[in-house]
């Protein structure tokens, strides 16, 4: 280390950039700011950043502070964690888990022409086929840690999908919007790889996804990025500033009819930006079922829950799955006929 210089691991490097640029220390590659985002229940989290000008580029001051929050990034990569055993009983039902088994690891996923992103990446293994899969990329809730995700992914997982849930600067997705194109490049690289464990399990089908303030950013995502082929949004609804003409692809909009953060009229006239949106309401789910552990200052926020979170999600669920089963060319949509819903859901 040459005197007067400060050596950073490159995990920090890359964090303390993305908090400079999200604080106004460093310029946006485009020299513009983002849009703002209307009216979301969650707007809070970013009172200014949205919406101020960058000033010109400058290295940001390192503080003890900021070294002490984005730490972590330096810290070595946890082992891969067993989420399900594989089940070949399991019936696949929409909404019910699949035979495969599940298991998830914190890593890093390079892209070919953009930056390394760190990702939860959920696979599946020993199933009834050894892969490509179908992908799915989903944005986490603002200020809500991916960890709280995780049965989703896992979920997905045992179903024959690969998902990454990339990871955010204070877990604030809108600081770092192409993280989403990002993962799924990366995904594709270490595809490719036949040295990557990754090798021959990503296929082409990929859709993008995301809760409350996450659905904002996947939207977005989705917006900029043609290799997204679907978009679903959970208890969320698009920044009014983005428009989505032309745009071709399938949406699917599911919002709890309890959801006292993302209201059912609010997700209805949101889904009004995109060409054909399917708009599903399941009965008595709340905000924060979407997650796990959710804390007593969320639920005072939201709503109590009169039903358990495995029966709403699983309802949810069913027209998740049918969204990643029409992407990846396996089965058409199966709900045209809102008579044909599971119980527990409607139209709005």
């Amino acid at each position: 280390m040459s005197a007067g210089r400060v050596s950073l691991c490159p995990g920090l490097r890359g964090r303390l950039r993305e908090h400079a640029q999200a604080t106004g220390g460093l310029a946006s590659s485009s020299g513009t700011p983002p849009q703002p985002v209307a009216n979301m229940p969650v707007g809070q989290y970013l009172p200014n950043v949205l919406t101020r000008p960058r000033p010109a580029p400058v290295w940001p001051k390192v503080t003890l502070l900021t070294v002490l929050a984005l730490g972590p990034a330096c810290a070595p990569a946890p082992p891969d964690e067993l989420l399900f055993e594989p089940d070949e009983e399991a019936s696949g039902a929409l909404g019910e888990r699949g035979p495969w088994g599940a298991r998830v690891a914190h890593r890093s996923l390079e892209p070919a022409e953009s930056g390394a992103v760190d990702a939860d990446v959920f696979v599946p293994f020993e199933g009834p086929a050894a892969g490509p899969f179908p992908v799915v990329i989903f944005v986490q809730g603002g200020a809500v840690a991916p960890e709280r995700y995780r049965w989703l992914g896992g979920h997905l997982a045992t179903r024959g999908v690969v998902v990454a849930a990339p990871s955010y600067p204070f877990d604030l997705a809108l600081l770092a919007v192409d993280h989403s194109a990002r993962a799924l490049g990366g995904l594709r690289a270490a595809s490719d790889n036949l040295d990557d464990e990754l090798a021959g399990l990503v296929g082409d089908a990929a859709l993008v996804c995301g809760h409350s303030l996450g659905g904002v950013v996947a939207a977005k995502a989705w917006l900029a990025e043609p290799d997204f082929a679907a978009l679903a949004l959970f208890a969320s609804f698009p920044d009014e500033a983005d428009s989505f003409e032309g745009r071709d692809g399938a949406v699917l909009s599911v919002v709890g009819s309890a959801d006292a953060k993302s209201a059912v009229a609010e997700v209805v006239a949101g889904a009004a930006a995109f060409e054909a949106p399917r708009v599903v309401v399941v009965d008595e789910m709340t905000h924060y079922q979407w997650t796990d552990s959710a804390t007593e200052g969320e639920i005072d926020g939201d709503a109590v829950p009169t039903l358990p979170d495995e029966e709403v999600r699983r309802v949810a669920l069913a027209f998740v799955d049918a969204l990643v089963e029409e992407v990846a060319g396996s089965t058409p949509w199966p709900f045209d006929d809102e008579a044909s819903w599971p119980a527990g859901s409607r139209a709005p």
